[in-house]
C-alpha cells in the first residue's frame, strides 16, 4: 500500500463502532473519523453530516483528507452513494457495491428474480402486487408461509406466518404502505448468516453467525415481531468446513457470478442468509453490507489486518493477491439491549447508568449503537442502544460474560429489555 490511509466509516449503529474500533488498529491507518458516529465515539472523530447528503460526504471526505469510505448502513449503498463518489471524486475508495448490485438487498424481488435465473437454491415464491394476488399466494402456500414486503424495512419487513389469517393481514398492511410483496413457501432447517468479502469477481468468506431476530423468545407471530437484531454469536459449530464449501459453490460464487454477468460486478460485504435443510443450503435473503449485530461478533474473532481485504474489494480481482483472513478460536456472544418501549418511535430519551463497570469487565467489549451525549452523561436514542459481546475459549463462557456485562447496564427509573436466550 502506497501510503498510510485516512479512513471515513458512515453509520451510527454497534456495527459501525464495531468498525471504527477494528479499522483504527491498522497499523496502515493513521486516522480514523465516523459520521454521524455515536456516544461511544470521540466525540473528535464524529463528523456531522446526513448520510442521505452525498455532496455533503463528498466535501467532508475531501476537507478531511479522507482516502477511503466504509459505508456501515444499508440505505447509503442503495440509494447509490458508491456510484456518487465514483463521479464526483473518484480519488477516494469506497467499500460497498453499487446502486445497481446493492438492488440484491434493495429489492427481494430483483434477489428473488437473480436466484431464479442463475440457478441459486431459494424457497419457492410468488410476488404479490395488490390484495388478490396475496390473498391467493398465501392459500397456495398454505397458510404457513413467510411474507416479506419488497424494499427497505431495516429487518422488520418479515413475517413468519401461523396461519392464513395472519399472512394476509401482513401482506395487506405491507401492500397499503406502498410495498410490493413476496410470498415464500416456509422452509424448515437451522439457519445461519453468511458473509463474504467480494471483488467482483472473487469471494473470500468471512465468517459465519447466527443471530435472533425476533423481539422476545418463543414462536414467530405479529406479537414478536421481527426487529434488526436482537443478539449474535459466532461461530457457527453446525456449519463445517464442507457446509461452508457447499454454500460457497452453489449460492456465494454464483451470485458473484450473476451479477458479474448482469453487467453489476458485486464488490464490497455480501451477507447472506441461508437455511440449512435436509435437501441442502438455501438461499433466505442477501444483505449488501456488514450485519448488524453479525458485525459485532465476527470481528472481534478476526485476526488479520482487515483494511487490505477492504482496499482489495474496492478494485476488480483485488483479492487475487491476499491469502485468506485468519481467525482466532474464540467464541463471541452478543446482547443487543433496548428501551423497553422498542421498537415503537419516538421513545423519550433517558440516561444510561453503569457504562463504566460494564467496560472494565473482562474479554468484554461494549459497542454503543442508539445513543447521544447529553448533561448527564450518554442517552439513548429511539433504537436499539447498545451491545455486550463477551469473548471466551467456548461459547458457554462467552455467553455468561456478556449477560454479566448486561447486568451491570440499567436505565434512569427503567431497565433495559434483551433476551435472555442469546447463545443457548
Amino acid at each position: 500500500m502506497p501510503k498510510k490511509l485516512r479512513v471515513l466509516i458512515i453509520g451510527s449503529g454497534g456495527r459501525e463502532h464495531a468498525l471504527y474500533e477494528t479499522i483504527r488498529r491498522s497499523s496502515l491507518v493513521t486516522r480514523t473519523f465516523i459520521t454521524p458516529g455515536n456516544a461511544g465515539i470521540p466525540q473528535k472523530n464524529c463528523l456531522t453530516t446526513k448520510s442521505d447528503d452525498f455532496f455533503e460526504l463528498v466535501r467532508v471526505a475531501r476537507e478531511n483528507g479522507v482516502d477511503m469510505v466504509v459505508v456501515g448502513p444499508e440505505q447509503p449503498l442503495v440509494g447509490g452513494i458508491v456510484d456518487h463518489f465514483a463521479e464526483y471524486a473518484p480519488e477516494i475508495k469506497v467499500f460497498g457495491p453499487s446502486k445497481a448490485a446493492a438492488q440484491l438487498e434493495g429489492s427481494k424481488v430483483y434477489c428473488k428474480k437473480i436466484c431464479t435465473k442463475y440457478g441459486i437454491p431459494t424457497a419457492e415464491y410468488r410476488v404479490a402486487t395488490n390484495e388478490g394476488e396475496a390473498d391467493l399466494a398465501v392459500i397456495a402456500m398454505g397458510g404457513e408461509c413467510v411474507v416479506k414486503a419488497d424494499g427497505l424495512a431495516g429487518g422488520k419487513g418479515v413475517l413468519v406466518a401461523r396461519g392464513v389469517v395472519e399472512a394476509i393481514a401482513f401482506a395487506r398492511k405491507q401492500l397499503a404502505s406502498g410495498h410490493q410483496v413476496i410470498v415464500e413457501r416456509k422452509l424448515e432447517g437451522q439457519e445461519v448468516s453468511v458473509f463474504a468479502l467480494c471483488d467482483g469477481k472473487h469471494a473470500f468468506m468471512f465468517g459465519t453467525a447466527r443471530d435472533y431476530k425476533r423481539l422476545y423468545s418463543g414462536p414467530s407471530g405479529a406479537e414478536n415481531p421481527n426487529t434488526g437484531g436482537m443478539g449474535a454469536y459466532s461461530p457457527v459449530l453446525d456449519v463445517d468446513d464442507k457446509l461452508l464449501s457447499e454454500i460457497k459453490k452453489k449460492i456465494i460464487d454464483w451470485l458473484v457470478a450473476g451479477m458479474r454477468a448482469e453487467g453489476f460486478p458485486y464488490r464490497g460485504m455480501l451477507y447472506a442468509g441461508i437455511m440449512v435443510t435436509e435437501g441442502g443450503p438455501m438461499l433466505l435473503e442477501v444483505n449488501c453490507r456488514f450485519g448488524d449485530p453479525e458485525t459485532q461478533v465476527i470481528l472481534p474473532r478476526l485476526t488479520s489486518d482487515i483494511v487490505p481485504y477492504l482496499v482489495a474489494c474496492c478494485k476488480e480481482d483485488g483479492l487475487a493477491t491476499l491469502p485468506q483472513p485468519e481467525w482466532s478460536d474464540k467464541h463471541t456472544v452478543c446482547l443487543v439491549l433496548v428501551p423497553p418501549e422498542y421498537p415503537e418511535e419516538s421513545i423519550v430519551p433517558r440516561a444510561i447508568e453503569g457504562l463504566e463497570k460494564a467496560a472494565r469487565r473482562y474479554r468484554v467489549k461494549v459497542f454503543y449503537a442508539d445513543t447521544h451525549r447529553g448533561t448527564l452523561g450518554t442517552y439513548t436514542g429511539d433504537g436499539r442502544s447498545l451491545n455486550t459481546v463477551g469473548v471466551a475459549p467456548t461459547r458457554d463462557k462467552a455467553r455468561f460474560r456478556a449477560y454479566v456485562a448486561a447486568s451491570d447496564l440499567r436505565l434512569s427509573h427503567d431497565r433495559f429489555h434483551y433476551r435472555e436466550d442469546i447463545g443457548e
